[in-house]
């Protein structure tokens, strides 16, 4: 049975989540703990916060309180959330997206449901949810087995890994809101936001609120510019800009692959293929004696002549140059708590020379 915080922010001494021990599991009771334990220590003016490490080795980002504090408060007047809206922990506390749902629910007073962290988050729960936080995986997961309850949920927002096109169909016509996010360990919380519920999802990231500007330098690179952060951030991010609030992700710069003088975006042949293929795949670069390197595809299956004859076909539909030239399998890829892919670990798994010729 999920456990119900009421108003968490209303503990005072905020001893009362000591509770929780025996409660919930071990490492996630020793997780939460942390958390709050450094957020009310009056000693401490900055917390600490890590990566996934999805995108690189993951790495420590400090924080202060009053930055915390501003980011919560940016994002609940865009996503109009606040005292006693009920949330549920989604997210592994221990990266800054679960840590940054439980502090909403301190700073806020927001009812805040707490549960195993897992890839169908929703299950076992028998109760409505205002506000609701979840990777890609998790909701088509949530979709698959727990529709009725997901579709009761007020506000959801979709971050950690691109939203694969093959979903967009299921968000027409939803009734609630369905956001996707951006945003990083670097800027504790989402700065832009699209909306994917409708006819037509949103090409478009839209900064939360008007003094957040996004700005490019090399490579057409993003820089964030928000007066919580004193500092701008410059990510490896390939976008468009539309204006100083708006922007269209194109993918990381640092995973393009240069094929011949050519550059060949991953993402933009993931998206491709995602409208027909439902396995979890994704495109990575493989060597080439005379171009120097590749795109391949590697999706997590065994072999079939129907997924061959897919892929084919898909394969066929591409520009020449842009075409996958290897097909990889893998009987399982490898991801985080809630189904956020990690390439870098599935492609240790790999053995780059079994591969089928496309």
């Amino acid at each position: 049975m999920p456990f119900r915080i009421n108003n968490i922010a209303d503990l005072i001494p905020f001893q009362e989540y000591k509770m929780l021990a025996g409660i919930l599991d071990e490492a996630l009771y020793t997780d939460i703990a942390k958390v709050l334990d450094d957020w009310f220590d009056e000693a401490l003016t900055e917390l600490e916060f890590f990566s996934s490490g999805s995108t690189g080795q993951s790495k420590s980002i400090r924080h202060s309180k009053e930055s915390i504090r501003q980011a919560i408060s940016y994002s609940s007047k865009r996503l109009n959330y606040g005292r006693g809206t009920r949330s549920l922990l989604s997210l592994p506390v221990k990266y800054v997206a679960g840590s940054m749902i439980l502090l909403r629910a301190v700073i806020l007073e927001m009812e805040l449901c707490v549960d195993e962290i897992s890839g169908n988050p929703l299950n076992g729960i028998n109760y409505n949810i205002d506000f609701l936080a979840l990777t890609p995986f998790q909701f088509n997961q949530c979709f698959n087995f727990n529709f009725n309850k997901l579709k009761e949920v007020g506000t959801i927002l979709l971050g950690g890994a691109p939203v694969p096109a093959s979903l967009y169909s299921n968000f027409k016509d939803w009734g609630g809101k369905i956001y996707q996010s951006y945003g990083m360990t670097e800027t504790l919380s989402h700065v832009a936001l699209r909306r994917l519920d409708g006819p037509e999802p949103e090409k478009l990231y839209t900064s939360i609120a008007d003094d957040i500007f996004f700005e490019v330098y090399d490579e057409d690179c993003l820089v964030i510019k928000a007066p919580y952060l004193h500092t701008e951030i410059r990510t490896r991010d390939h976008v468009r800009l539309e204006n100083k609030h708006q922007f269209e992700w194109l993918g990381r710069v640092d995973s393009i692959i240069n094929s011949g003088g050519l550059k060949i975006n991953p993402e933009y042949l993931e998206h491709f293929f995602s409208e027909s293929i439902t396995n979890r795949f994704f495109v990575f670069p493989v060597p080439h004696e005379l171009l120097g390197q590749r795109p391949a595809i590697i999706i997590e299956a065994g072999y079939s002549k129907d997924l061959y004859n897919q892929v084919i076909e898909l394969n066929s539909l591409l520009d020449k140059k842009w075409r996958i030239e290897k097909l990889y399998l893998l009987p399982e890829l490898e991801y985080t708590a809630t189904g956020k892919l990690q390439r870098e670990a599935s492609l240790r798994k790999l053995d780059l020379s079994d591969f089928i010729q496309l």
